[in-house]
């Protein structure tokens, strides 16, 4: 199975550098135009099935991206953004302030550092793994698109590489908006089982 993975096009809150979480913000006019841009970039490229998180923003996206497909976006809740609690809708100055220790402790252990009231991406990982589970049987084979959310992209990536999430590829799996990347993944390979590695190249990174 191949996979393209997409990360939503610009919100004002990512312009604004606010976290968004499970917070429903739509596309700004820039996050309509990148979701422009990867869809005539894709016209060429037929998918079998388009997913998104059910998240507006990505839905926003993958309907975009999908409009000369013809296909209609499959929206499943486990690749909804890792769930940030009390940080949503503050600026990195805001967390220094109101939560000193969490991003201290976040760059030293992005994979289990739990902000308050939101998810680990530990927390995370298992209804990711599912719903990349339920997307590889109904594709097998096949040539898939999803577009979700910069951590649980993170994710994603941690999965089908079979890598550890760290300081250091935390920062090489950060997906900006309308950024894509490709991955193949052994049909036979269940993604909830650990010790399974998939390829992946990357190819025109952004649609910015």
């Amino acid at each position: 199975m191949e996979i393209y993975l997409v990360r939503h096009g610009e919100t004002t809150w990512n312009a604004m550098d606010r976290v968004q979480g499970w917070v429903a913000v739509p596309l700004n006019e820039k996050g309509k135009a990148q979701a422009v841009k990867l869809r005539d970039l894709f016209i060429s490229i037929e998918f079998s099935a388009i997913y998104s998180s059910d998240l507006e923003r990505a839905v926003q996206t993958a309907r975009i991206i999908a409009e000369p497909h013809g296909l209609e976006v499959k929206q499943l809740w486990g690749l909804r953004e890792v769930k940030r609690g009390l940080l949503n809708g503050l600026t990195l100055t805001e967390i220094t302030f109101k939560f000193p220790n969490f991003l201290k402790d976040f760059r030293e252990d992005p994979y289990t550092t739990r902000p308050p009231e939101g998810e680990s991406l530990r927390d995370a990982e298992e209804r990711i793994r599912d719903a990349l589970e339920e997307i590889r049987l109904e594709n097998r084979g096949k040539r898939i698109l999803i577009v979700a959310h910069v951590l649980t992209n993170i994710v994603i990536q941690s999965v089908v590489l079979e890598k550890a999430i760290t300081p250091t590829t935390y920062k090489e799996w950060f997906m900006q908006p309308g950024e894509f990347r490709v991955f193949n993944w052994p049909d036979d390979r269940s993604f909830k089982k650990a010790g399974l590695t998939g390829t992946w190249r990357m190819e025109h990174q952004s649609a910015q």
